[in-house]
């Protein structure tokens, strides 16, 4: 059974072991001198974003959560150097990949997809912290 964990951008910082109260407002426990309290972090009136744990590492061991994306290796074909992002849709976790030319490519499972490209695993940021990564203009050697 996989780990459910959840973390969250508030604009400035990502908190992690949050877990989701309602319209994006996230809390945590923390420990005080008398014991643990729930605390409640709303962004200070911005918007935070909610990410899920996939249960799934890259190949460096950095945990995945939806909203990370990741390079594609030049070997795939098809899916060569495109920019990969990890969605929650469905009740499962899929890879959305986003190409410099048109072409549209449906999400596929990240499982499916981690199986048969498991070079390609290797953080490079998430879009809520740099939104520019999913950009199609995205320069393939310099990733924002």
């Amino acid at each position: 059974m996989r780990e459910i964990k959840f973390r969250a951008w508030d604009g400035k910082k990502m908190q992690y072991d949050v877990f989701p109260t309602s319209d994006n407002t996230v809390g945590r426990w923390i420990e005080t001198g008398g014991g643990v309290e729930l605390r409640f972090c709303d962004g200070g009136g911005t918007k935070v974003d909610i990410m899920q744990f996939s249960g799934l590492k890259d190949k460096n061991g950095k945990e995945i959560y939806e909203g990370d994306c990741f390079r594609t290796s030049d070997k795939h074909g098809f899916s060569s150097d495109c920019i990969a992002e990890v969605l929650f849709e469905d009740g499962a976790f899929a890879i959305q990949l986003y190409r410099n030319d048109d072409m549209e490519i449906a999400p596929e499972l990240i499982l499916d997809f981690k199986r048969s490209f498991q070079d390609s695993f290797v953080i490079i940021g998430n879009k809520a912290q740099h939104p520019k990564l999913l950009e199609q203009d995205n320069d393939p050697e310099n990733p924002r």
